[in-house]
């Protein structure tokens, strides 16, 4: 898990069984934010048959972009909240989700889709 809004997150599992980073997940690495890659590498989970489940209000778009093919690979499994479909009139808006969606659809079938 990653999340600068929290100080630790209250599970009722022990802490072995996750890991947990102070930031939020973004496109670079700084004191804020770490890239996907570079947070699965760090948490050294091992590589294949992840789930990887996102909700980062509209920071997953570039996420993805940014994110590697071999990063992609290590989860079977991705559960990916969408936010702010409401510009997808956007041309640049549109590009975007749709360049974030195709990589995704490279590697994994879209199972479900459900949008607010």
């Amino acid at each position: 898990m990653a999340d600068k809004s929290v100080n630790e997150p209250i599970l009722n599992i022990p802490k072995e069984n996750y890991s947990f980073i102070k930031k939020f997940i973004g496109c670079t690495n700084d004191e804020d934010f770490i890239t996907l890659d570079t947070w699965v590498n760090n948490s050294q989970v091992g590589e294949g048959d992840l789930m990887l489940q996102m909700d980062i209000e509209g920071g997953e778009y570039l996420s993805l972009i940014n994110a590697s093919d071999k990063f992609l690979n290590c989860f079977r499994i991705i559960a990916l909240e969408i936010h702010l479909l409401k510009y997808l009139w956007d041309k640049s808006y549109f590009e975007m989700v749709q360049s974030t969606l195709n990589k995704i659809l490279k590697t994994h079938y879209l199972c479900a889709f459900a949008p607010k």
